[in-house]
């Protein structure tokens, strides 16, 4: 972007196939992260395998990590946890070695739920876990390194503040129709969400 002007040539398009969501860059800045998710399971080929992939910014390097969705880095880069069968997971980077189960969510859920968007908390101690429920999604904390889970709002696509004392999200699932789809802010100290923007 120069000027407010988006310079469209230099526009580069780095993945071909599969159906690629949730691009999340590492935090040295040399991988990109990302979710493979329309793709021929059947084909045994790498390129249309779904799942977590990682490549470098130019689209060099691809390969697949783990299956499941929804990947986040850690802080230190050191690792990626993402979603796979309503839980959430946790694999080194970047060998993919240490895949670890961070949830037991279907002991809590019956049936399970869908686990959908996650954000780490910046000092890595801690991840936010959208947890998706008929007709609600919920959003809860989780240690970093695995544990019981705490519920924090109703809502979705958490994000925490670079300082980790607030946590954005979108409401969703409210008892009143006028806040679903808007802007709320969660104060970890106060423990009190604010309302940011209006329908």
């Amino acid at each position: 972007v120069v000027g407010g002007v988006v310079d469209t040539l230099t526009i580069r398009q780095i993945t071909t196939n599969g159906g690629n969501f949730l691009p999340s860059w590492s935090p040295d800045g040399a991988w990109i992260a990302y979710d493979r998710r329309y793709c021929d399971l059947g084909g045994g080929d790498a390129d249309t395998t779904c799942g977590v992939f990682v490549m470098r910014p130019d689209g060099s390097d691809s390969e697949f990590l783990a299956r499941g969705g929804y990947p986040v880095w850690s802080p230190d880069g050191s690792s990626l946890a993402f979603a796979l069968h309503g839980e959430v997971y946790s694999a080194d980077f970047p060998n993919a070695s240490n895949v670890i189960a961070l949830t037991t969510f279907h002991t809590f859920f019956d049936p399970p739920p869908a686990v959908g968007a996650l954000s780490y908390s910046p000092d890595g101690s801690t991840i936010l876990v959208e947890v998706r429920t008929s007709p609600r999604s919920t959003i809860w904390t989780i240690p970093s390194s695995g544990g019981l889970p705490t519920r924090m709002a109703v809502g979705e696509w958490p994000s925490w503040s670079p300082s980790g004392q607030f946590m954005a999200f979108i409401a969703k699932g409210d008892a009143d129709p006028e806040k679903n789809g808007t802007v709320w802010l969660f104060d970890s100290d106060t423990e009190q969400a604010e309302q940011f923007t209006r329908r």
